[in-house]
């Protein structure tokens, strides 16, 4: 799976699941990649 593929999997399961969460990573750490992977990694 190309990355682009499974970050966009990744982008509509956060959307969908915690959309504040997502704009609170991106908001904070200023990169938005990191922030989504921290997220589900944790």
């Amino acid at each position: 799976m190309r990355f682009d593929d499974k970050f966009h999997q990744i982008n509509c399961r956060v959307d969908g699941a915690k959309p504040a969460a997502q704009i609170k990573w991106i908001n904070e750490t200023g990169h938005e990649f990191p922030g989504i992977s921290r997220t589900l990694l944790k």
